[in-house]
């Protein structure tokens, strides 16, 4: 990861002062140069601002990408439990009696 930090920082010459819309013409090429895996993206961010960028340039370039936990239609354990007896997540909310097990209060 240092590596292809140093390497973008260097052939693009980037700086602090670089603008968050000419950092953002690269996303897809870093993007493409990173794994798909949280901490090979989190390193590549700490790298970039170790080499001087600023917090909001690093994020324009690498975006917070979502964990893939709470894709639509799953739930989750805390939700299964708070949900209770009901059949869905959906009937929950529409539910004028909801159950007895509340663990939201």
């Amino acid at each position: 990861m240092v590596k292809i930090a140093t390497d973008f920082m260097n052939r693009h010459k980037w700086t602090s002062e670089t603008s968050s819309p000419e950092l953002a013409k690269y996303t897809e090429e870093i993007n493409k140069s990173l794994k798909d895996d949280r901490k090979i993206r989190f390193n590549a961010k700490t790298h970039f601002r170790q080499l001087g960028l600023t917090k909001e340039q690093v994020e324009v370039l690498i975006p917070i990408r979502p964990s893939g936990k709470h894709e639509k239609g799953r739930t989750t354990l805390a939700c299964r439990q708070v949900v209770g007896h009901h059949e869905s997540v959906e009937s929950y909310g529409v539910m004028n009696d909801p159950p007895s097990r509340n663990y939201l209060k």
